[in-house]
């Protein structure tokens, strides 16, 4: 289970989830329901947990099959996708494809953050102005 995981490593760290929330930007009651099975995260906020917990995506969901989360109300639809099927393949039968899946995954949200930061400061040197 995903959740678990992610709950593993953030008590590695010695965070509490308010820690891990800050840093990710998530709520404290997404994570939790996160990390007690409750709600499944997106590619994206798993993506989000994996950079401020300074691993690569791959590691945090090595092994993850997705699974329908308990008591899911699809009403969350943003934050609560309806599961992907489980595909059996061999462990690492394309570990060049995946790397560079991730690579090119990490680098569009390095831009992104980077753009977004761009036109966030000329926002706000427009408005000081």
């Amino acid at each position: 289970m995903i959740g678990k995981k992610i709950k593993e490593l953030r008590k590695s760290r010695s965070w509490s989830q308010e820690d891990l929330c800050q840093k990710a930007g998530l709520k404290r009651e997404y994570l939790s329901r996160v990390e007690n099975g409750h709600l499944t995260p997106t590619m994206f906020t798993l993506l989000r947990i994996a950079k401020v917990l300074e691993i690569s995506l791959s590691e945090l969901v090595d092994n993850f099959t997705p699974t329908a989360p308990k008591n899911t109300s699809y009403t969350e639809a943003s934050e609560n996708p309806l599961p992907t099927p489980k595909v059996e393949q061999e462990p690492d039968k394309f570990p060049s494809v995946s790397n560079k899946l991730e690579k090119e995954i990490d680098e569009a949200v390095n831009n992104m953050c980077t753009e977004f930061k761009a036109r966030l400061k000329t926002i706000v040197n427009k408005n000081i102005q």
